[in-house]
């Protein structure tokens, strides 16, 4: 019964492979120019880690025809926007809309990117009839031998450096380090998920440590917020700091007229209840729990969610036409898409071939019943490829 603020402004994105740093959506448009020049365009979003696959295909032949789609991306997941296909001069755009903003102030949503390659390909020796296409070429690199030392604890704002390993309770805490590592997580005693997980080599504890703990350093070549692969190189260093001042290990309640900050971690096993607005616009929001295929049927969701329809033709080059119809509804909205027909025509001297794809999200209150269908033309040769997937927000 309240609103919701939690997307924090659009980026403009080059086509590419990116790395989320919170929950968000890829929007991609193709439109068409305003001097009517005859031109097509086919691009794609997608989302590695669950899946899900989007596409829209726009441009002018005879008449105007703009699309767009939506990707949905969880915090951490790696996904990548591309031009399929491209004849003259469609206006292309993609757009990153984070729910929140990345860590550490960063409001770049990359963790890392591939490098665009542009090549010429063409079947002859004629410079004239070369046709520009644009590849995406993963550039491995090959770290050095990892190394990590000279992991203290220093007061912070002070020059020249003060080390330190006794701290008043709740006051911060500066570690810094030396390490030629790519990622680092820093651990508090008896906590599971790291204070801290990121590039740099340095970072303050804001509110320090009420107790004697003991922190661990785990520097490695790999940018994963959690877990580390196989083939990860992985050091790890401790250190402990004393608090002469410890405070009282538990608290059996807490009432407040005035305003609560929490800096850290705001953990809730029970139930919140929130009457006022949520807000988050300075930290990275992660509620979606991974999208899952599902057939057509009807359903009754768990918890809020989406619903992503996909379309498209049996294949990205048919020369059949394919109609096909999909639909979701849930409380009262209705929602369509379709794929159909080629776009090709040898009066315009183009040959270019299309095969319409779309796409839908359907948003789902949590109990709510929503049904998804399928309708292919009966006059197919082939039938349209189709895809549901439900993605989650918290658990169900």
């Amino acid at each position: 019964e309240s609103a919701v603020s939690m997307m924090t402004g659009m980026k403009v994105m080059e086509p590419g492979s990116y790395k989320a740093l919170t929950d968000g959506f890829v929007l991609g448009m193709v439109d068409t120019p305003s001097s009517g020049e005859t031109c097509q365009a086919l691009i794609m979003g997608h989302s590695f880690d669950d899946g899900v696959q989007v596409f829209a295909a726009g441009g002018m032949s005879i008449e105007s025809v703009s699309a767009s789609f939506l990707l949905p991306v969880r915090k951490t997941v790696s996904w990548t926007i591309s031009v399929l296909k491209k004849k003259n001069n469609p206006i292309i755009t993609f757009w990153w809309i984070p729910i929140g903003t990345a860590p550490s102030g960063q409001s770049s949503p990359l963790a890392s990117k591939s490098l665009p390659i542009e090549v010429e390909l063409t079947a002859t020796n004629n410079p004239s009839t070369f046709t520009s296409e644009q590849r995406l070429f993963l550039l491995p690199k090959i770290s050095s031998q990892l190394y990590l030392e000279n992991f203290v604890a220093t007061l912070p704002d002070t020059t020249p450096t003060v080390l330190a390993t006794d701290f008043e309770s709740g006051k911060p805490i500066c570690f810094q380090w030396e390490s030629n590592g790519t990622h680092y997580q820093l651990f508090e005693k008896n906590q599971s998920k790291p204070v801290y997980a990121g590039p740099d080599k340095t970072y303050t504890l804001p509110n320090g440590t009420s107790r004697d703990t003991t922190f661990i350093l785990c520097a490695s070549t790999n940018t994963a917020d959690q877990g580390q692969p196989q083939d990860s190189k992985i050091l790890y260093d401790a250190l402990t700091i004393t608090v002469p001042n410890p405070a009282l290990d538990s608290v059996k309640s807490v009432k407040t007229t005035g305003n609560v900050t929490v800096e850290e971690m705001l953990n809730v096993t029970g139930v919140a209840i929130m009457n006022g607005k949520l807000v988050a616009t300075q930290s990275a929001v992660s509620m979606m729990t991974g999208a899952h295929v599902i057939p057509p049927g009807s359903y009754t969701a768990l918890t809020d969610g989406f619903v992503l329809g996909t379309v498209q033709g049996p294949a990205l080059n048919a020369n059949d036409n394919c109609w096909c119809w999909i639909s979701g509804e849930s409380s009262g909205l209705k929602v369509e898409s379709f794929c159909g027909g080629r776009f090709s025509g040898g009066t315009m001297g183009y040959d270019f071939t299309l095969p319409g794809p779309g796409s839908f999200l359907l948003p789902v209150q949590q109990k709510a019943t929503y049904a998804i269908s399928v309708k292919q033309s009966p006059d197919n040769p082939h039938d349209a490829i189709t895809k549901f997937w439900w993605i989650p927000i918290g658990k169900g």
